[in-house]
């Protein structure tokens, strides 16, 4: 009998939303605005996933804490209007869970997902870095972002444009300070994608392609994650948010081909 092939790791980065903002509907639509499309598209196995493949989902903790802090002391609001955040959050309980960040580690569980709770940006590769050699297949981000990098708590400006503290920023520029620590993790040329689904992450794709080797797709404009709650014709939700604007400039970047050798 030909041999088990070993396991493969990967590892979707999932950023969250922060406190409500009524004003941003296209990252505010609801608390869950970055599980949903991942869990439905694991659900609907649209994620190519290899057999040997274990995905695990890091999951940044700060950003579903204070979401959950805020939502679930609200006072109730018209539960006509969109957006009744206190009934959110008491149906998060009355389904058994005893915070956001608690049901979707409930939610991984019931789809056979590894959860990781990520409490700073640090912890991202720290995190890759635990995993055997040449065992990650791919590396995936969902939630907000800009050019310099992985918005992974959302705030907002007076203006409320979305932005970030520094604190809760993953920069592109960590991408190659970070390379030692994780370079003999990553598969090169695996065959697989490494998707960055948000905001401006053309930039972070393509330094992850030309560092590890690999395929790597991002958006050069934004994208709206409003798309995850409307009706469309295309039932992969992760090609929906791909094309959620007409201008997402969505990328993709491959490795440079390796050079031929003469005998």
């Amino acid at each position: 009998m030909p041999p088990t092939p070993a396991n493969k790791n990967f590892v979707v980065v999932i950023g969250g939303p922060g406190t409500y903002k009524g004003c941003d509907p296209e990252h505010d639509q609801t608390w869950s605005n970055y599980i949903v499309p991942i869990q439905v598209a694991t659900k609907n196995r649209l994620l190519n996933k290899d057999p040997n493949e274990i995905i695990h989902w890091f999951v940044y903790a700060p950003a579903y804490n204070d979401r959950w802090n805020d939502d679930s002391s609200s006072p109730p609001i018209n539960p006509a209007l969109a957006e009744n955040r206190k009934a959110k959050a008491d149906r998060i309980i009355y389904q058994g869970s005893s915070s956001y960040m608690n049901r979707i580690e409930n939610i991984a569980a019931n789809l056979g997902i590894r959860f990781k709770k990520i409490s700073k940006p640090q912890d991202i590769w720290t995190g890759l870095a635990a995993f055997p050699d040449n065992s990650v297949s791919r590396v995936w981000y969902i939630g907000h972002a800009s050019d310099a990098g992985f918005m992974l708590k959302i705030g907002h400006n007076a203006n409320c444009d979305a932005n970030a503290n520094r604190s809760d920023m993953l920069f592109t520029t960590s991408i190659r300070s970070n390379y030692n620590l994780i370079k003999n993790k990553i598969i090169k040329r695996s065959g697989k994608i490494s998707k960055f689904l948000g905001c401006y992450t053309n930039e972070f794709a393509m330094v992850w392609s030309s560092t590890f080797e690999v395929t790597a797709e991002g958006a050069k404009k934004k994208i709206d994650f409003g798309v995850t709650d409307r009706p469309s014709t295309e039932f992969d939700i992760i090609k929906r948010l791909q094309h959620s604007n007409a201008d997402t400039g969505w990328q993709t970047h491959v490795p440079r081909p390796l050079p031929v050798t003469t005998p």
